[in-house]
């Protein structure tokens, strides 16, 4: 299972200077448990250990490589090799290979490298990516710029929470040629010297750092800036076995007090005490992130197997053991002002469609539910309300041709008022005339009945007579038409409430369109104001590589006129 911090233990074979005083293997190794013994007495357990008959290749697949998983994924991570002088730290690390061809003897940090670029190659967006390195030294406590000919002395600011080396020596790399041209610089100029342990005795503390920062790209929109830490810790020294003296004792001295302290760190770390003394020592401010921090970690611990080394073995793996208990918090390193303008970008495009979509009458597919609620229901109203206005069209026609036949009734009526008065008036005259007041003979009474009534009754009968069916039909429809006053009087009541019904309807739908346009318009207001902060930042990332690049050709140019003064005192 993969951990935050991994404990990994490898012996060397022994040396010459070994078999040469008889020494005898006192280490036990069992691969698939991650055991080790010593002296048959004292058992660890570790995430892996790697006998003296591993390859370099084998140890880099399995330990190292899937560190670039976590790099590339945003996350630090830290390879920190100790162990005791001449024990092998610096041969596993690769620190001292300036050119990375010898593929049996190719360190961790060369194949680190080259897999890194290849990786970044295969990319789809490779143009996106940014390594720059960087290298430095922990000499007697004090921090060298490993990259400058004049070693300059560096000061460490933060808190307890993270540290920056302040003016630390950055250089951009595009490949693994150009990295370890500057890996060679930096082992140049780190501190050595000869002891009886070994021939070349690193006497500080070396770190080679390797960036990498992607950028958002309109095809990928992460970004992050990911930090990798190559530690080869000076070795622990016996002053009785190293035989050294002066100068380089003292040196010794300072390896051990720095690495004593860095003990008391993971002591702090392993006990959960309330305070962990980083800011004790340079070496374990600049280890911060890698113990008990915001890094993936591994701990190579690096011994030898012979018993003359036994002492300083088990130092060495109560050591690591100790350090298997860390818990390291490992998160993603966004870079804030690449991450504010892809958010603000993402935001501008959010509010672009939302504003297209408000335009068209719907709601933005970000809508809150309650907006996409109203929208639905405008739109079913409006549908209701096509279907109402056609209702009522049709019912307008029912209603005006009720009208116009009942207006033909109420004129047949009058007419037949009218007809009604006159023959009246004309059996009147007749009843009178029948009276015979006058005792008029037979047919002067009839004679004078036909010249009051005459050809006006005759007329009106046969004008009856010849309309008797159309007059029963339009008696029949008016008759009809009368008894359905009630109801279309009734129809057309509902028929204005459904108008007045829809009045409102219309003035809640004028009313939720004035609030989307009030919506469109902040909107519009929101991605101007979005749109002017990241020209805003834009800005400030044009000045800031402008200021970078300024600085990086005062420095080239200082150091320019530092080889001419060189050269001319060399000449002179």
């Amino acid at each position: 299972m993969e951990t935050s911090l991994r404990v990994i233990v490898r012996a060397r074979p022994m040396n010459a200077r070994e078999m040469k005083e008889g020494a005898a293997r006192c280490v036990e190794y069992f691969d698939a448990t991650g055991q080790i013994v010593i002296n048959g007495a004292s058992t660890f357990a570790y995430d892996k250990v790697y006998p003296d008959t591993v390859d370099q290749e084998t140890i880099y697949t399995q330990s190292a490589h899937p560190m670039l998983d976590h790099v590339f994924g945003g996350f630090n991570a830290t390879i920190l090799a100790y162990g005791q002088t001449g024990s092998g730290k610096t041969y596993t690390m690769g620190t001292e290979d300036s050119d990375g061809t010898d593929e049996l003897r190719r360190g961790i940090i060369p194949r680190l490298v080259d897999n890194l670029f290849k990786r970044i190659d295969d990319s789809t967006v490779p143009e996106a990516y940014k390594v720059t390195v960087s290298m430095y030294e922990i000499y007697g406590d004090h921090i060298y710029d490993l990259l400058r000919p004049d070693k300059v002395k560096l000061t460490v600011h933060g808190d307890e929470k993270s540290c920056k080396i302040v003016n630390l020596t950055s250089v951009p790399v595009s490949d693994l040629k150009g990295a370890l041209k500057q890996l060679e610089i930096g082992c140049h100029y780190r501190t050595k010297a000869s002891t009886a342990m070994n021939a070349m005795s690193s006497r500080s503390h070396a770190v080679f750092t390797i960036l990498l920062e992607k950028a958002a790209v309109p095809s990928d929109e992460s970004s992050f800036a990911a930090k990798l830490q190559l530690v080869d810790l000076a070795g622990s020294e016996r002053l009785k076995k190293t035989e050294a003296a002066g100068h380089v004792m003292r040196e010794g001295i300072s390896i051990n007090g720095g690495l004593l302290i860095l003990s008391q760190v993971i002591t702090a770390l392993v006990t959960k005490q309330s305070y962990v003394p980083y800011r004790t020592s340079a070496l374990t401010r600049v280890l911060q992130d890698s113990l008990g921090g915001n890094s993936y970690t591994i701990f190579l611990a690096c011994i030898s197997p012979a018993d003359t080394n036994a002492q300083e073995t088990l130092s060495t793996l109560r050591y690591a053991d100790r350090a298997k208990q860390i818990k390291n918090k490992p998160i993603i390193n966004k870079n804030p002002k690449a991450e504010e303008i892809s958010a603000l970008r993402a935001q501008i495009k959010r509010l672009e469609k939302e504003n297209s979509d408000l335009k068209k009458g719907i709601a933005p597919s970000t809508a809150a539910p309650e907006q996409i609620s109203n929208t639905v229901e405008i739109l079913a109203l409006k549908d209701e309300l096509i279907k109402k206005d056609e209702d009522i069209r049709n019912k307008c026609i029912t209603l005006s041709d009720c009208i116009v036949r009942l207006n033909a009734v109420t004129n047949k009526n009058v007419r037949l008022e009218s007809e009604k008065s006159k023959l009246a008036t004309a059996l009147t005259g007749v009843k009178q005339i029948l009276e015979n007041e006058e005792m008029l003979e037979p047919s002067d009474v009839i004679h004078l009945v036909s010249q009051l009534v005459g050809s006006e009754i005759e007329t009106t009968l046969i004008g009856d007579d010849e309309n008797i069916d159309e007059t029963q039909v339009g008696m029949d429809e008016s008759i009809y038409d009368a008894e359905r006053l009630p109801e279309l009087q009734t129809q057309l009541d509902a028929i204005e409430k459904e108008i007045a019904l829809k009045d409102a309807n219309r003035e809640k739908e004028l009313e939720t369109q004035k609030e989307f346009i009030e919506a469109m318009q902040q909107r519009e207001e929101e991605r101007t104001q979005l749109a002017v902060k990241v020209g805003e930042l834009e800005g400030e990332i044009a000045k800031l590589k402008n200021e970078t690049r300024k600085v990086n050709v005062a420095s080239k140019l200082a150091e320019e006129r530092r080889q001419k003064v060189e050269r001319v005192g060399k000449t002179t």
